[in-house]
């Protein structure tokens, strides 16, 4: 059981990691975005700006990837805690809102994958 509870402690410390970074790029976007007037410049006058823009919406979905792989770590690692203290598979796809036959799947990955970086 300490084996599960360290996966969903490592799991959840990454998670708030990855949720700074994600605060930080949406921050970064959002003083970057053009205002009103940068919409009556000639469209060859914003190409930087557009650059710009492209790079930072790649850094935000590199951040959402980062924060959607280590929730499905913790979810899985919460999954088999659940599972041990004598939640069904029924129960557990009830509150997981998925299937039995996915929980079944997360019950038998490793979970010491949970604690991957």
């Amino acid at each position: 059981m300490t084996q599960l509870s360290d996966s969903r402690l490592a799991c959840l410390l990454r998670l708030e990691d990855a949720a700074a970074e994600l605060r930080d790029q949406i921050s970064q976007f959002t003083m970057v975005w053009p205002g009103p007037a940068a919409a009556q410049e000639p469209i060859y006058g914003r190409e930087r700006s557009v650059r710009r823009r492209l790079e930072m919406v790649e850094q935000l979905s590199k951040a959402l990837r980062v924060l959607n792989k280590h929730g499905q770590f913790y979810r899985r690692a919460e999954a088999q805690a659940l599972y041990a203290e004598g939640l069904t598979m029924a129960e557990l796809a009830s509150v997981f809102q998925v299937s039995r036959q996915r929980i079944a799947t997360l019950l038998r990955e490793p979970a010491e994958a949970s604690a991957l970086p």
